[in-house]
Order: C-alpha cells, then structure tokens, then sequence
C-alpha cells in the first residue's frame, strides 16, 4: 500500500468502533483508503452530523478539564487520542472540499468553525493548530459558505509570520489578508500588527510592507503608534529602516481617507520642523536626524504630483527658513535637507518661467553656501554641488557650473582655515565620475589642481590619492595627465605607510602589470631607480597589501635571476682580461736578450694600453649611471634590498608556500656566495648583507662561515656607529637564532667595565656548540648598550630573543643589579676617572636596567616564579629616594647643553646633579610608560604619585616638568579606563589634580631666569586646559597632553 493510502487509513482509523452505528456502516464503504468520493450527498449529509457530534464531545473533555495548572501541562501527550480524532476530522473535511462537484453539507461548516476557534486557544496542540490553519485558509480561499471567526485566522497567522522564521509564513498571511474586508482591528490584533510594524521580517518583506499599509489605511489611529515607534528607533536603527517607513506613510497618504492624510501631514510637518534643529558637530547629521532625512527623503522622490504639491507646502518654508538662519548648526541642517531634496519645488509655481526664476534663487543660495563662514557648511555645499552637477547634468546651464567650481577650485582648494575644507573638495569629485558627461569634465577640471597634490595636510593629500584611484578605474581619464609619475614618486619617496600604500596602489600597474613581459617590469624599474631610488625602496616596501604572494615569488625570482646572470658574466669577463693581460706580458728569455730594447719599449706601451684601460674603465663607470645596465652600482644595490624587503615582508606565506620557499632560498643559498665574494669592499655588500639577514637559519647555514662574519663584524663596530649598522647585524642574528651570544658578547664588555670597580662578577663565557666567539680586542661597553637597544627595541628581535633567551636576558638583568652601586660610588666620590665608566655609560646603562625592568615577563610554560615587573620597580624608587633624592640640586645646573650631555665642561658637583637629574627623570618616564603599558596599580601610581610630588617641590623641580606631565597623562588614561565613576576614580583623580597644581606652581615660580625656565616649559603650550568641577564632592580632572 502506498504512503498516501496508509497515511489515509490511519486517519479513518480513528473513526471505527465508535459508538454511532450510522458512522460505523458508512466508514465500510472506503476504498483504498479514501471514503468521500464513494458516499453520495445525503450520506455525506449523515456523516458529518455524526462527526459534529463526536467532535463537540471530544472538544468538551479538553475545555472543560482547563484549570489554573493547565498551562504547564502537556496537552499534546494528554489528549493524544482527541488530537488523532481532529486530525481525522481536518482530513475528512479537506476531502469533502476538495471532491468535484463539491458538495458542502451543513455541518460540516459547523466543524470548520470549531477549528477557526482552536487556532486562538493555548489548549490546543500546535501541530493540530496547523493543520487547523491550513483547513481554514482553504475554506476561505474557495470562497466557502462562511463561518465567521475571520480574525482568529488573521491572529493566529500574524503570530507564526512574527514567531517563525520562514518568509512563507508573511507571504500565505497577505495572501489571506487581501481577501479580507478592511475595517476595525480588535485589540489583540492591533497589538500584533503593532509588533509586527517593528518587526523586520515585516519591514524587509515587500508583501509585509503592503500588509501593514493597508491594516494602517483600515485603521488610522495606527498612524501615531507607527510614528512613535518611528521616533523611538531612531537612537537606535538604520537608514534603511527609515526608508521603509518613509514609503508605508507615503503609500498611505495616497490611498488613504482625507483624515488618515492629515495625520500623515501632521506626522511629517512634526519631523520637518524639528530636524533643523538637531545638534551637530561635524559633516554628517547625527543619527536621529540621518534617519529623518531618509525618511522625509521617501515623499519628496514620489512620482505623485499630489504628494510633491503637498510635501512642498510642508517643508520648503522651513528650508528657507532655515538657510539664512543666524544660528551656524540650523545653517548646516538645512543646507544637508536642502541638498537631499534638490530641486525644491513650490506648489503655487506652474509656468516654466517662474519655474526657472525659482532654480534660479535655489543656484544663487548655493553660491552663497559654497562662501559661507561656517567650514562644516562649506563642506556640505562643496558635497551637494558634486552630487548636482552629477545628477542634473542637462538641467543645469553651463554658466551654472562654471561659476560654482570657479568658486571651488579658485578659492576652496586654498582654503586655509579648515583642512576639513580642502579634503571635501577631493572626496565630493568622486560623485563627477558618476555620469559621463560630468567625468569629461572632470578630466578638464582635475590638471588646474595638480599643484595641490602637495598639500601640506595630510588627510587633504590621502583624498587626493584616493581620488585618483578612483579616476583610474574609468577608461576615459589618465591619472598621469593629472599628476605626472614624477611628481608622484616624489611623494612616494617621503611619504609614511597609509599614503605610502595608497600611492603604491595608484601606480601598481606602471611598474607590475601581468599583461606585459617580465622584461618591460625589470627595465621600468631599472629607469625608476635610476631617477629615485629612494621611490622604488618604498614602492616595494609598501606593496604586500597590494601585490599577491605568487607575484612576489615571481618579483624575486626574476630579480635573482638577473643580479646572478651579471655577476656571472662580470666574473667570466674580468677572467677574460686577466689571461689577455698575462698572456701578452708573456716574454720568452730568447726574446729578451736579443731584443732588450724593443722589449723595453713594448714593455712600456703595454703599461701604457693598462692605464688607458683603466681610463676608460673609469669613463665607463661614469657614465653607467646614466644607463639602466647593473653596471651601475645604485640599480644592482636597489634590486638586491628589494629582494630582502620582499623576503621579510612575505615570510608568513613563504612558510605557508614550501614549493616556492624552497625554490627561492635554494638560490640565495646557491647566488649568495658568490656574490659575497664579487661585492666586497663595495657599497653594494651592505645591501647584500641587509638582505642575507632575512633568511632562516637552515638556510644560511648552509653558507660557510656566514654566521661568524656577522659576529665578527659586530665585534668590530665601533662606538659611534650608524645606528641602521649595528642593527643590520643584530636583527640578522637575532632571526638565526643567536641573539644569546650577543647577549653574552655584550655581559663580558660590561664585565670588563665594571672590573675597574671590583663590581664585576665571575661571569664567564658560555662555550657555543658550532661558533666561538673570540674575546673582542677592547671591551665596548657603550656599544653594548646600543646592542641591546637593537634588540630590545625592534620588535622582531624582542619577540625571538625572549622566546629563546629568556633565561640569558634574566641574567642580564640580575647582572645590571650592580649599577645601583656603581651609581652610589659615583655619587661618593665625583667623576670616575675610567674612559668606560663615563657618565653616559652610567644614565644609559641605568635606563637599559629600568628597560628590562619593565620587559620582563615570565614565560607561562617555565618553572621559574613569576616575575612581577611593578614590585621591582618600586624597590627601585625607594632606593632612588634613599639615594639619589638627597642628591637633588636646589638649583638648575649651570650647562648651555642641557641635561642629556656628558657635562664634560662643567664643574664636577654640576656633573653630579646633572646625572642625578637625567636618572631620575628616566625613571619617571619608565614609570610612565608601565602605566601606559597595564603593569600598574592603585599601589604603584600612588606611590609614583607622591615620589612626583617630591621631586617638583625641589628647588630645582623645573627640570622634572616634562616627565610629570607625561605621569600626568597616563594617570588620568588609567583611571578612565580602569575606573570610571567608582570611588578609586575620585582618590586617582585627586591624585592627577595634586600632580597638576604642582607642575602649574613650579611653572610660575619666578626664582627662574627667563632662558633657563624656557628650556623646560616648551610644552606649555600644548597642555590642555584643567576643569575642575565640583559635583557631589568629587573634583573631576580633565587633561590631555598634545
């Protein structure tokens, strides 16, 4: 038996054995399943009077058993037997409605009424409601003999659309809807349709959308509740969301009764009225008044002659009203609603010539707009203009145009009081590239402002930019007839990372493009670098969020490929010359004896043809800078940092590529020596040792001796070396995994230093498994500290060196324990009269102690007790309370050079104080920053507090100003973003005052001469002004530090 015909016994089923004999005797007429189709009209009559029967008193057992605990009963498995006899009656009924002829007896009716009325009962299962809706929506569709109950079918129907999910549910709810009288909603159903005006399954549903108009239409006092519920989404909901209540009352309005309109009227009169008065602070509306402008925007796009008459009548007068305004924020609300609803339209205006003469007046108030003193209404003209011209190409006369752009291309673009200004008039442009015609005139319009291209503001410059990109998408406009690519690698050579990628995206397809050959890019790049090096570096080192993975494999490849072929065919050439020269210098002893003269003579042409050679080479040399062949030592020094800036900007996706990173460092590792060799002792050897460092460890130690060149290089440093020296060797040890025995080459140097004062140690050096590190000639222990500072500064080599090292690093800080005491025996007996214990030494090692102070985080995966950083740190600020406080001149030392000199010149007792002074500020600025960085609490910042206090109530607490402040800044972040109303926040705000009063008291003291307290107040410039305000006892502190 098929499903069908089991599904149809099953609901028979219930029906045998009853206790109707007349229902028993025609139930034995079924065939396969299916009874009405074999019952003729009067035995159809008979049965449903039987099944009413049975029907009501199956119904009775479950109403008249409801009690106050019902509602926590399971009706679905309590009165499973009466739910199976509903379902067998909904299956009889959709048979007898669906059998041709139909034939619909009395009675039947009376059942279908009974299950309108299950579909609003809580006692009645949810799957027999279903069935039941699903009945009644059938009934009704084929227009069946009615039974009243309407609006349980709409109530049941409107909480599935709003409970379910599926879109069917609000679409089969219009459906039933629309053959549905309008009139008067019940309470209960108003208060869905309420809900449901809310409900997004509604507002995003066109179908919802023409439901809840007409329910409105049917019932006008769900005007104000929409309107409500409208004005309480505002703080919260979208544009679109808006939008959609701007169309439902504009549909409204148009087929709705006189009445209903005049509640939309007034509806639309309240929003006009109130949105210029919103409050504003920059270009764009604040929410509430975003989402009224869209919603307003919904009449005045109407195609209705009747409803623009209308919406005109409501809003313009308040329009004009509001443009010559006094007050500046109604002046920049109306003219954002003024440029949204352009062209205004009057209702009094028919003819074509008034119709003009009010465009006309609209045009003349732009102008004035475009010149208004208010910038943020400069800026929103500037806006409106762009979208107009756009829009209304046709329908503005040229001389129209003309005149606003002269006005914003002569005057705006040398707007000097607002940035904001500048930078609309970039960002509005984009709108012109909207309509052919208008982007023609762009492409005229953009050359007359390529001198602003250099703008000194740099978000006007980023608008520019972008503005370019985009013109570069259109096939009409070249952005190379805008701004020339000279000009723009100029900007590429300064320019930071944000318009660095900006700009590198203009003319990515200038040097990069897939649709020309490799060497079109190599020649390009070559001329490029020829003409600013300095661009193409910051092309490269700007172009990963640009230039895909594959194409930078493809970029270095191709660039290795050409440096090995030069350097190869330069060795080949050079042996050439070589066995020219030694096979013609060859004499035979035969030769010289007969010939000593004529020997003599060739001997000195052959001289001779050398040194013209070596002329010529020279020339040669000249003149190759000029060529684009790697003969010029710029080209091949350039290309060779491009594939290092490539190599470490592209690391992540070289180990997610083992195809490629193979391919790639199998030759470095096979090019690289050789070039090693060929470049020495040439300018190019320093790029080529900038881009070695970029390669893992497996892969240069495959090169011999590589790694302890580059240890024996940093042995050899100087003191005063290049910063971006040491740090080439240092991040390249550190990527190798050797940052521990920099960390051991510089403990030695300090130990050395250190020995002069017997506060060394027994430190000895730790015996490396694969290099030895020679002790260095002369121990630098100020290059030491650089080191470090390249170590611990760069971010890289901080993450490997603590991840690797972290016990090395340990010891390097219970090392540097020992300065405290070198720093008391200075302060004991005056100037150390060692060339490695110079005061520079002592500040810089003692800050590099302080650094590691605040870096030292224990691993969580190590054994050791955890490190606290802030416990440590105030140690260190009651030892320099102990000791260096007493030291604290009462007045500013005497030295032209400042605080952070040596003090050579000085006396010693100014030395002292001077070193007191820079340590001491170096700590507080140390401090400082570990608020800044979370390593701070309510302890810490108290205590820091008051040590703060002490040092500026010295004589000399002019010099500590700087560093106050900065403590200053990080207290008053902190208690904002630890605290905010809670009491901690009144004591820390307490704190910053006193901190505050302080640094204002010493600014003004006047002990201090003029050009001395100058050198420390340069920042009081920038210090923002304290509000202090009493509320409830609280004195509430408002600082900012620019």
């Amino acid at each position: 038996m098929s499903k069908k015909r089991l599904k149809a016994s099953k609901y028979l089923a219930v029906f045998v054995g009853c206790e109707s004999d007349s229902l028993n005797t025609l139930l034995t007429k079924q065939k396969n399943g299916s009874l009405v189709p074999y019952l003729n009209e009067e035995e159809l009559d008979t049965l449903w009077e039987e099944i009413y029967g049975l029907f009501k008193a199956k119904v009775h057992i479950v109403f008249i058993s409801q009690d106050q605990e019902s509602s926590k009963r399971d009706v679905t498995k309590e009165y499973k037997d009466v739910w199976d006899f509903v379902e067998g009656v909904i299956f009889l009924a959709q048979q007898t409605i669906q059998a041709q002829p139909p034939h619909i007896p009395p009675c039947l009716a009376q059942n279908v009424k009974i299950l309108h009325m299950f579909l609003c009962s809580p006692l009645i299962a949810p799957s027999v409601q279903a069935s039941s809706a699903n009945l009644c929506l059938e009934w009704h569709k084929k227009e069946l003999p009615s039974v009243g109950l309407r609006e349980n079918v709409l109530k049941y129907l409107l909480k599935t659309a709003l409970n379910g999910t599926a879109k069917t549910n609000v679409h089969r709810l219009c459906e039933f809807h629309n053959g549905l009288d309008n009139k008067e909603l019940n309470k209960g159903i108003r208060e869905l349709i309420i809900q449901a005006a809310a409900s997004t399954k509604f507002l995003f549903n066109i179908k919802g959308q023409n439901f809840l108009t007409s329910k409105i239409i049917a019932d006008n006092s769900l005007v104000e509740e929409t309107y409500q519920m409208l004005k309480e989404m505002a703080c919260s909901g979208k544009k679109k969301h808006a939008a959609i209540y701007g169309k439902i009352f504009r549909e409204v309005w148009l087929l709705g009764a006189q009445d209903t309109k005049q509640l939309i009227e007034n509806c639309v009169q309240d929003i006009v009225e109130h949105v210029f008065l919103l409050p504003r602070s920059g270009m764009e509306m604040n929410k509430i008044g975003q989402l009224m402008v869209c919603f307003l925007y919904q009449f005045n796009c109407a195609k209705s002659p009747q409803i623009k008459k209308t919406f005109s009548q409501l809003s313009c007068p308040e329009v004009w009203k509001n443009l010559h305004s006094d007050n500046s924020v109604y002046r920049c609300n109306a003219t954002d609603v003024f440029f949204h609803m352009y062209p205004l339209q009057r209702p009094d205006v028919i003819t074509r010539p008034e119709t003009q003469i009010y465009l006309d007046m609209q045009h003349e108030i732009i102008k004035k707009l475009l010149l208004d003193e208010c910038p943020i209404i400069r800026c929103l003209a500037i806006r409106g203009v762009c979208k107009v011209i756009a829009t209304w190409w046709f329908s503005i006369e040229p001389e129209t145009r003309y005149g606003w752009m002269k006005i914003i291309i002569e005057d705006l673009t040398y707007d000097a009081s607002s940035p904001e200004v500048r930078c609309c008039i970039y960002r509005s442009l984009k709108h012109l590239l909207t309509n052919r015609h208008s982007t023609k005139y762009l492409e005229t319009v953009m050359p007359s402002l390529r001198e602003q291209f250099a703008d000194v503001s740099d978000k006007v410059r980023k608008a520019y930019i972008e503005l370019l990109i985009k013109i570069k998408t259109t096939e009409e406009t070249k952005h190379w007839n805008i701004v020339p690519l000279e000009q723009i690698l100029v900007h590429l050579e300064t320019e930071g990372p944000v318009l660095g990628v900006l700009l590198v995206r203009l003319v990515f397809d200038t040097f990069i493009n897939k649709k020309k050959p490799v060497t079109e890019m190599v020649r390009r790049i070559k001329l490029t670098i020829v003409k600013n090096r300095d661009a193409v570096f910051n092309f490269f080192k700007y172009i990963k969020p640009i230039m895909g993975f594959s194409d930078a494999a493809k970029v270095i490849d191709v660039f290795l490929d050409n440096i090995q072929e030069y350097v190869k065919t330069a060795i080949s050439s050079n042996r050439a010359n070589e066995e020219n020269i030694s096979t013609a210098s060859v004499m035979t002893t035969r030769q010289q004896n007969k010939r000593k003269r004529s020997a003599l003579v060739e001997n000195e042409k052959i001289v001779s043809e050398n040194d013209l050679t070596k002329e010529k080479d020279n020339d040669s040399k000249d003149v190759s800078k000029n060529n684009l062949s790697l003969d010029n030592p710029l080209i091949t020094q350039t290309l060779i940092s491009i594939v290092g800036l490539l190599l470490k900007n592209y690391s992540e996706e070289l180990e997610n590529h083992p195809k490629e990173q193979k391919i790639i460092h199998d030759k470095c590792v096979v090019y690289f020596p050789r070039w090693f060799t060929f470049f020495k002792d040439s300018d190019i050897f320093k790029s080529l040792l900038f881009t070695m460092g970029f390669l893992p460890r497996k892969s240069t130690s495959r090169m011999i001796m590589i790694h302890s060149y580059y240890m024996s290089q940093v042995k050899k440093l100087p003191v005063d070396a290049d910063e971006s020296t040491y740090l080439l060797y240092v991040s390249a040890l550190c990527s190798w995994g050797m940052g521990g025995q920099i960390l051991e080459l510089v403990m030695g140097w300090f130990n050395d230093a250190f020995r002069a004062r017997s506060l060394n140690s027994t430190f000895t050096e730790q015996k490396q498994k694969r290099i030895k590190i020679q002790d260095a000639v002369q121990p630098k222990p100020l290059l030491g500290i650089k080191l470090l500072s390249a170590i611990f500064i760069n971010p890289a080599n901080h993450i490997k060196v603590m991840k690797n090292n972290y016990s090395e690093v340990f010891d390097l800080w219970n090392y540097l324990d020992r300065i405290k005491g070198l720093v008391e025996q200075r302060l004991k007996v005056g100037p150390l009269h060692d060339p490695l214990l110079t005061d520079e030494f002592i500040r810089e090692c003692f800050l590099m102690y302080m650094k590691l102070t605040a870096i030292l985080k224990t691993p969580e995966e190590s054994e050791r007790a955890q490190f606290d950083s802030s416990a440590t740190y105030l140690e260190l600020v009651d030892w320099a309370k102990s000791v260096l406080y007493p030291e604290v001149p009462e007045e500013i030392p005497e030295n032209e050079t400042g605080v952070a000199s040596n003090f050579t010149e000085s006396s010693s007792s100014d030395q002292t104080s001077s070193l007191v002074i820079s340590i001491l500020s170096d700590l507080l600025v140390m401090g400082q920053n570990m608020i800044d960085v979370g390593q701070a609490g309510p302890n810490f910042i108290f205590t820091l507090g008051r040590f703060t206090l002490t040092l500026l109530k010295k004589g000399s607490g002019l010099v500590f100003l700087i560093p106050s402040m900065c403590i200053l800044r990080a207290v008053v972040e902190y208690c904002k973003l630890y605290y905010g109303k809670k009491d901690e926040h009144k004591m820390f705000t307490m704190m910053a005052y006193l901190i505050y009063k302080r640094c204002l008291i010493t600014m003004s003291q006047t002990k201090y001469r003029t050009e001395v307290a100058s050198r420390y107040i340069k920042l009081a410039n920038t210090l923002a002004v304290l509000s202090s305000t009493a509320e409830d006892g609280e004195i509430e502190v408002r600082i900012s530090v620019g």
